[in-house]
C-alpha cells in the first residue's frame, strides 16, 4: 500500500521551454511509502473466532501390567476425532499479542465382542472416552511478509477433565476425573477476504490423574486413587483443519 498524493505544477514563461511552445500545466504523481509498522497493523484484526476439526492421538505408554486383551482395547481408543475453538483478543497498535479462551474435546469410542472370565458372560464390551480442555490462553498472532498467510500461536493453563463410560452385557460403569492441565498450539491460516480464513493447526495437551472417581449403573460414586508412582496420563498430539472469522 502507498499513499498517493496528486500535484499540479504550472510551467511559467521564465522557465526553460521549446521555442514556439505556450505555457502548460503538467500534471504527476508521488508516491511515499507508509510505514512498515501501520502497513501490518491494517492486515491484523482486533479479535479473532477460530474452530477446528481433526484427528487426535493420545501419546502415552500403554501399561506392561495390562494382558493382551486389555493392551488390545486401550489401543483401540488411543486416536479419534478431536475439534477445538477459539476466541482471541489483541492489545495495541500493532495488534500481535493478546489473550483469549481455548477450548478442545476429544472424542472416540468402540466395542468389540468378548468374556468375562469370572461369570462365564460372553457379549459385547463398549467405551466410550471424552477428554476436555478448557483455559484462559495467551495468544500470538504474526503476518508473513506482504502475503495472505498468518502465523498463530497458543499457550494456556486449565482444566481438563476425562470420563470413560464402559458397558458389558447388563454392566455399566463410568470412571470421570480432572485435573490441571497445559495446552500450546501453532497454525498457519490463509485470509480469503479481510474477515474470513481457512488454516491448519498443530497442537499439544497434557495432564495426569493421580485419582478417579467410579459411577456404577446405580449412580453409586466411590473415589479412588492409582497406585504409588502411577497415573492416567491424559497427553495428547492432535492435527486440526478449520475456519477463521476475524472482527476489527
Amino acid at each position: 500500500m502507498a499513499v498517493l498524493l496528486l500535484v499540479t505544477i504550472q510551467v511559467s514563461e521564465g522557465q526553460i521551454i521549446e521555442q514556439g511552445s505556450s505555457p502548460e500545466t503538467v500534471t504527476f504523481v508521488q508516491a511515499y511509502p507508509v510505514d512498515a509498522t501501520n502497513r501490518t497493523s491494517s492486515k491484523l484484526s482486533r479479535m479473532s473466532l477460530m474452530l477446528d476439526a481433526g484427528y487426535n492421538w493420545r501419546t502415552a505408554k500403554i501399561s506392561d501390567d495390562l494382558n493382551d486383551f486389555q493392551k488390545h482395547l486401550v489401543k483401540q481408543i488411543k486416536s479419534g476425532f478431536q475439534w477445538n475453538g477459539s476466541w482471541s483478543y489483541y492489545f495495541g497498535k500493532k495488534k500481535l499479542c493478546g489473550v483469549g479462551l481455548k477450548f478442545q474435546q476429544f472424542l472416540v469410542s468402540n466395542e468389540t465382542y468378548g468374556e468375562d472370565r469370572d461369570t462365564g458372560k460372553t457379549g459385547v464390551l463398549r467405551f466410550a472416552d471424552r477428554i476436555t480442555y478448557i483455559g484462559p490462553a495467551y495468544m500470538m498472532q504474526l503476518p508473513l511478509g506482504k502475503s495472505n498467510f498468518l502465523f498463530d500461536i497458543c499457550g494456556s493453563i486449565g482444566y481438563i477433565g476425562y470420563k470413560s463410560k464402559q458397558s458389558f452385557v447388563d454392566e455399566k460403569v463410568t470412571v470421570s476425573g480432572a485435573t490441571v492441565g497445559v495446552h500450546s498450539a501453532v497454525g498457519l491460516s490463509y485470509k480469503i477476504t479481510s474477515k474470513w480464513a481457512i488454516g491448519c493447526k498443530m497442537s499439544a495437551t497434557n495432564g495426569a490423574l493421580f485419582e478417579y472417581t467410579l459411577t456404577d449403573m446405580y449412580g453409586q460414586k466411590t473415589t479412588e486413587k492409582f497406585g504409588d508412582n502411577s497415573a492416567e496420563s491424559l497427553a495428547q498430539l492432535s492435527i486440526s483443519f478449520g475456519i477463521r472469522h476475524y472482527i476489527n
